[in-house]
């Protein structure tokens, strides 16, 4: 069965979302449709509009690509300090196993994942 649009006036129904995440998109997306449809009406506040005039600016928009890039920098930092780890590990095996090829004596601690 298609769906109904909703007429002028009449509430619109959304299905609730499944997750907390979808629930805040939700109320995000209506809290603005209820914005834009004061600020065409001429009932919005002096502090609605000066909120939505800060939320919409250029510097806005790249403090949020600032913060979006930094989060990808510290993913980043992160991977390779892992990488880092785990060749550190790689190392220490194969000073090991030179030693076991020398003929070195090798105890049962030395075998650990150190």
């Amino acid at each position: 069965m298609p769906r109904r649009k909703a007429r002028a006036g009449e509430p619109r129904v959304l299905m609730p979302a499944s997750t907390p995440e979808g629930r805040l998109a939700q109320a995000a997306s209506l809290a603005m449709e209820n914005a834009i449809e004061r600020l065409a009406d001429g009932s919005a506040s002096d502090a609605l509009i000066i909120h939505i005039l800060k939320e919409t600016s250029e510097d806005k928009r790249l403090d949020r690509a600032k913060t979006t890039e930094e989060v990808e920098l510290l993913k980043a930092k992160t991977a390779t300090l892992k990488e880092a780890a785990n060749i550190e590990q790689l190392y220490t095996r194969a000073i090991r196993a030179a030693g076991i090829y020398r003929g070195e004596e090798v105890s049962d601690e030395d075998y650990g994942d150190g």
